[in-house]
Parts: structure tokens; sequence; C-alpha cells
């Protein structure tokens, strides 16, 4: 997404008003006048509507897309699904899922009205263009009897996955501030005309979904593949020539981009070994990686440059 890439790298070291009430974040007007800017608006009752029906990009300017949830139902007839106090502690989104982290106060509930506070949440933020996975966590900690890591709209809604998109379970591995690979574990959203593995890399190259890991990208923005296919076990993942250029220089950081994404595809059902092509031609070498023959899954142990 153009404007969340565009808000990440700017500076919002801003100086606090000493007077006036307290209203939107001083960032969030800043990013929605940039918005302004490049949708060509001249009047903000246009920049209102736009960000009215484009709730994701909102987000991304720094306007609280949970805010209606947590401040109540004012409808008649209507009781509010989350407890009165609950903090909204984060709200991130990485690729197509939502990270929502909510304060201790969201524990109180439990059985069906847990179920039902889940389930709000997620068709409230699925209906976000772009959303098609909400985590939800509480003080960072996953419920202990949740079967699965996040809620999609197959799992939500009495309708066939065949309807929506596909999702597959995958272990991504990120690497930490020390240069170690550590394991994420992931349901992705695949979509038409995507591979699996398409998706894995993309993956691997936005921030991981857990806000409070020192985790970052495994990959460098622009990396992507052309096309992967799977055979007896090895995917033959083709790689861009240009992903060259891409490599960090250190030879320890280039065998750790590889074999975290060797690691991260051979966490897939049917994938025990990685093939990496270069344009659609076998080579010996990327970077200072061998290459010439399938690599092989190490779980995030490293080994050593050559």
């Amino acid at each position: 997404m153009f404007y969340d890439k565009l808000f990440s790298s700017l500076d919002f070291t801003l100086p606090r008003a000493a007077t006036g009430r307290r209203g939107f974040p001083q960032k969030a007007m800043v990013c929605a006048f940039i918005v302004m800017k490049c949708e060509g608006f001249t009047q903000i009752t246009d920049l209102a509507d736009y960000l009215d029906n484009n709730r994701l990009i909102a987000h991304y300017c720094g306007f609280n897309i949970m805010e209606l949830l947590l401040g109540g139902c004012t409808a008649e007839g209507f009781i509010a699904p989350i407890p009165v106090g609950t903090q909204l502690l984060s709200c991130t989104v990485t690729g197509g899922t939502v990270s929502v982290d909510m304060s201790s106060e969201y524990d109180q509930l439990i059985g069906i009205d847990r179920t039902i506070a889940d389930y709000c949440i997620t068709l409230s933020l699925m209906q976000l263009d772009g959303i098609y996975a909400v985590r939800l966590t509480v003080a960072g900690e996953l419920p202990a009897d949740r079967t699965s890591e996040v809620y999609t709209s197959e799992e939500v809604l009495l309708t066939s996955p065949d309807d929506v998109v596909r999702t597959v379970k995958v272990q991504l591995y990120f690497p930490d501030g020390g240069g170690t690979l550590v394991g994420e574990e992931r349901r992705l959203t695949v979509y038409e005309g995507e591979t699996v593995a398409q998706a894995v890399v993309k993956a691997l190259t936005e921030r991981p979904l857990d806000s409070y890991a020192d985790l970052y990208p495994l990959l460098p923005e622009g990396f992507t593949a052309l096309n992967a296919s799977t055979e007896e076990g090895i995917c033959y993942l083709n790689l861009p020539g240009s992903v060259a250029a891409l490599l960090p220089e250190d030879a320890e950081a280039q065998n750790r981009m590889i074999q975290g994404l060797v690691d991260s595809l051979c966490s897939l059902e049917d994938v025990t070994q990685v093939q990496l092509m270069l344009d659609g031609e076998y080579q010996l070498m990327l970077g200072s990686v061998p290459i010439s023959r399938p690599i092989l899954p190490t779980g995030g142990v490293q080994p050593t440059a050559e």
C-alpha cells in the first residue's frame, strides 16, 4: 500500500500544542493533508468523504478504525460487545491482516460472549478493502483456547472458502535485532493468479505481525518472485535477475536472507527443499550463496557462510 510505505518512512516529530482542546492526533492531520494533495482534492469536505469511504487509508493516516467499536453502541435495541474500559493497545496492518491488541479488560469475556465480541471486531474490520484476516490478542498474548492464530472470513461467515480467498498456514522466518532467524506462525491469503510461494515471498518483505517482537522484514522492498511450481517436494522458485542488486553486501547477511526464504517455503505442507532460479535459468550463485542445487531447510538454524 502506497500510503502505508510513505507514512512509515516519514519523521513525525512534531511539537505539542500548548493550548486548545484535544482533537485528532497531529500525525493523523499531517498525513490527511498529504493524502489531500496526492489525490488532488481542493476541499476539506472532499478529503473527509474520501477517508470515510477508504477506512484503511484513514488507518494509515493515524485515525483509529477501532474507535466506534470501543466507544459503545448508541443505537436503541443494541448492546456493545466489548467491555467498558477496554483500551486498544495497538492496531497494525500487514498485508491483508489486521493485528489488534486489546487491554486486559477484554479478558473479562468468556465463552459465547468472547466469541461474539471477536466476531464483531473481525466482521467490522473485514469491511475494509484489502483486509482478509484479523489477529486478536490481549496484552500481546493469544487466547490459550484459540485453535488458529487469525480469524478469516470463511471462519466467521457461513460461506464456502472458494467464494472468498485461499488461505495457507506457514512458518515465516524473520531476523531479530541480533540477526537470528525467528519463526512466526502465520496464515497467508493467496490471491487469484498468485502462487503460494509468491505469497510467502511477498509476506517476507513486510513487517512481522508481532509488534512486540524485535523482528524485521527478511527480504528488502522490491524483492519478488516471477513464478513458482512444486514437483516431488522441490519448490522451483523463479526470481528476476534484478534481485541480485537487492542483496546485502555482507556474505553472512546474504546467507541468512536466502536461508530464511528457504526455511519459510519448506514450512509449507508439500515442500521439502527449494531450487532457486534466476529469469528461468539455473545459476551457480546468487551473490555469495550457491544455488546450483536444491537448498535444504535448517529450521531457523543458520549455517555459516562459506
